[in-house]
Protein backbone atom coordinates (compact mmCIF):
# COMPACT_ATOMS: atom_id res chain seq x y z
CA UNK A 1 0.00 0.00 0.00
CA UNK A 2 0.90 3.67 -0.53
CA UNK A 3 1.16 4.09 3.23
CA UNK A 4 3.14 1.35 4.18
CA UNK A 5 5.96 2.66 1.07
CA UNK A 6 5.47 5.73 2.69
CA UNK A 7 6.68 4.83 6.58
CA UNK A 8 9.35 2.21 4.86
CA UNK A 9 10.76 5.44 3.73
CA UNK A 10 10.41 7.44 7.10
CA UNK A 11 11.94 4.31 8.72
CA UNK A 12 14.90 4.28 6.40
CA UNK A 13 15.88 8.02 6.43
CA UNK A 14 15.45 7.72 10.29
CA UNK A 15 17.38 4.63 11.12
CA UNK A 16 20.71 6.31 11.10
CA UNK A 17 19.05 8.70 13.82
CA UNK A 18 18.96 8.11 17.47
CA UNK A 19 16.31 9.21 19.64
CA UNK A 20 17.80 12.49 20.16
CA UNK A 21 18.70 13.26 17.08
CA UNK A 22 15.23 12.23 15.56
CA UNK A 23 13.65 15.00 17.62
CA UNK A 24 15.46 17.41 16.64
CA UNK A 25 15.55 16.35 13.27
CA UNK A 26 11.57 16.36 13.23
CA UNK A 27 11.64 19.92 15.33
CA UNK A 28 14.20 21.40 12.83
CA UNK A 29 11.49 20.67 10.39
CA UNK A 30 8.40 21.79 12.03
CA UNK A 31 10.41 25.03 12.91
CA UNK A 32 11.54 25.91 9.38
CA UNK A 33 9.46 29.05 8.27
CA UNK A 34 8.77 27.18 4.76
CA UNK A 35 7.35 24.15 6.83
CA UNK A 36 4.09 24.44 5.30
CA UNK A 37 5.80 24.45 1.66
CA UNK A 38 7.90 21.30 2.90
CA UNK A 39 7.15 17.92 1.01
CA UNK A 40 4.15 15.62 2.36
CA UNK A 41 7.20 12.84 3.53
CA UNK A 42 9.33 14.89 4.92
CA UNK A 43 6.69 16.70 6.71
CA UNK A 44 4.48 13.11 7.97
CA UNK A 45 7.62 11.92 8.85
CA UNK A 46 8.40 14.72 11.46
CA UNK A 47 5.22 14.97 12.45
CA UNK A 48 5.38 11.31 13.19
CA UNK A 49 8.66 11.34 15.68
CA UNK A 50 6.80 13.74 17.54
CA UNK A 51 3.92 12.17 17.75
CA UNK A 52 5.58 8.92 18.42
CA UNK A 53 6.52 11.27 21.77
CA UNK A 54 2.95 11.30 23.24
CA UNK A 55 4.62 14.44 24.91
CA UNK A 56 1.94 17.76 25.87
CA UNK A 57 5.20 19.53 25.69
CA UNK A 58 5.53 18.73 21.87
CA UNK A 59 2.08 19.99 21.14
CA UNK A 60 3.20 23.48 20.00
CA UNK A 61 5.86 21.90 17.53
CA UNK A 62 2.85 19.26 16.20
CA UNK A 63 0.90 22.56 15.69
CA UNK A 64 3.12 23.73 13.27
CA UNK A 65 1.49 21.78 10.77
CA UNK A 66 -2.22 22.88 11.50
CA UNK A 67 -1.31 25.64 8.21
CA UNK A 68 0.22 23.19 6.29
CA UNK A 69 -0.26 23.29 2.66
CA UNK A 70 -1.17 19.59 1.84
CA UNK A 71 -4.26 18.22 3.27
CA UNK A 72 -3.05 14.85 3.88
CA UNK A 73 -0.52 16.54 6.17
CA UNK A 74 -3.25 18.78 8.24
CA UNK A 75 -4.95 15.44 8.51
CA UNK A 76 -2.02 13.82 9.81
CA UNK A 77 -1.46 17.29 12.26
CA UNK A 78 -4.79 16.22 13.65
CA UNK A 79 -4.29 12.40 14.49
CA UNK A 80 -0.80 13.40 15.84
CA UNK A 81 -1.64 15.94 18.07
CA UNK A 82 -5.02 13.57 19.15
CA UNK A 83 -2.04 11.09 20.00
CA UNK A 84 -0.77 13.80 22.80
CA UNK A 85 -4.35 12.70 24.84
CA UNK A 86 -2.58 16.79 26.11
CA UNK A 87 -5.58 18.78 26.92
CA UNK A 88 -3.20 21.50 25.37
CA UNK A 89 -4.00 19.85 22.17
CA UNK A 90 -8.01 21.20 22.17
CA UNK A 91 -7.28 24.46 21.06
CA UNK A 92 -5.12 23.66 17.81
CA UNK A 93 -8.28 20.48 17.11
CA UNK A 94 -10.94 23.17 17.49
CA UNK A 95 -9.14 25.47 15.30
CA UNK A 96 -8.80 22.77 13.08
CA UNK A 97 -12.60 22.01 12.73
CA UNK A 98 -12.90 25.29 10.37
CA UNK A 99 -10.17 23.97 7.93
CA UNK A 100 -11.80 23.86 4.18
CA UNK A 101 -11.27 20.35 3.84
CA UNK A 102 -13.60 17.73 5.13
CA UNK A 103 -11.29 14.90 6.15
CA UNK A 104 -9.27 17.50 7.60
CA UNK A 105 -12.33 18.39 9.81
CA UNK A 106 -13.31 15.14 10.61
CA UNK A 107 -9.54 13.94 11.78
CA UNK A 108 -10.02 17.09 14.34
CA UNK A 109 -13.55 16.25 15.80
CA UNK A 110 -12.22 12.29 16.45
CA UNK A 111 -9.26 13.47 17.94
CA UNK A 112 -11.04 15.44 20.26
CA UNK A 113 -13.31 13.01 21.14
CA UNK A 114 -10.10 10.85 21.94
CA UNK A 115 -9.00 13.39 24.11
CA UNK A 116 -12.03 14.17 25.90
CA UNK A 117 -12.60 10.52 26.30
CA UNK A 118 -9.11 10.03 27.70
CA UNK A 119 -9.64 13.05 30.12
CA UNK A 120 -12.72 11.98 31.28
CA UNK A 121 -11.63 8.22 31.93
CA UNK A 122 -8.11 9.26 33.84
CA UNK A 123 -10.96 11.92 35.95
CA UNK A 124 -12.97 9.13 36.61
CA UNK A 125 -9.93 7.06 37.79
CA UNK A 126 -8.13 9.30 39.47
CA UNK A 127 -10.91 10.05 41.96
CA UNK A 128 -12.02 6.65 42.00
CA UNK A 129 -8.02 5.20 43.18
CA UNK A 130 -7.97 7.98 45.47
Amino acid sequence: SAASDVYKRQDKLLANLGPVDRIAFAKAIVSNPRFAEISMDASVTALRVLGDQKDPSLVAAIAKGTNHGNRVVREFVAEQLGRTFAKEAVPFLIDMLRDDNGHVRGAAESNLEQISNYLEAREKWQGRIK
